[in-house]
């Protein structure tokens, strides 16, 4: 049983980190870029809707200069940005899911089913330091809290279908 709670929690620690990481910095990423992108395209139009009338009176091919000259800077301004953006939340996310724990019984399966579908859904608080024995029940080490396999089995059924497709292989070895 011991080697079988080995397996089980290197299995859940390192699919659930990259999959966490990389899927909710895609996901905040593409969000924060796009509200991004609309802020910087609408304050450059505005920026130079408003400097071409300030300056139509007298310099009217330069507004138009300037108008344009805006629009593209702050777009490429928006693109450099939102790349920038990305890589941080990746990284950040990375670094938070790796060394601090989200695990409860309570916020496992609420972070879970706030961030993700039910068919791709995993548990977080299988991120910190579990114990996974089969059938029984999946007991947190840090909180001393136990949780039934059916509730995972629910909350989060694509992770556990891959440990036991897993531990099938281990089995037939």
């Amino acid at each position: 049983m011991n080697k079988l709670s080995n397996i089980c929690i290197t299995f859940y620690y390192t699919v659930t980190r990259l999959y966490l990481s990389i899927y909710l910095s895609i996901y905040l990423s593409i969000y924060l870029s796009i509200y991004l992108i609309l802020f910087i395209i609408y304050l450059s139009i505005y920026l130079s809707i408003y400097l071409s009338i300030y300056l139509s009176i007298s310099f009217f091919s330069l507004s138009i200069y300037l108008s344009i000259y805006l629009s593209i800077s702050f777009f490429s301004l928006s693109i450099y940005l939102s790349i920038y953006l990305s890589i941080y939340l990746y990284i950040y996310i990375y670094i938070y899911i790796s060394f601090f724990s989200l695990s409860s019984a309570f916020m496992g399966p609420f972070f879970c089913s706030f961030f993700f579908k039910p068919d791709t859904a995993l548990v977080i608080f299988f991120l910190s330091k579990e114990s996974c024995t089969f059938p029984g029940h999946v007991v947190d080490s840090n909180h001393f809290i136990s949780t039934p396999c059916s509730t995972v089995n629910l909350v989060c059924p694509r992770i556990t279908s891959y440990v036991n497709k897993y531990i099938d292989k281990i089995k037939r070895k």
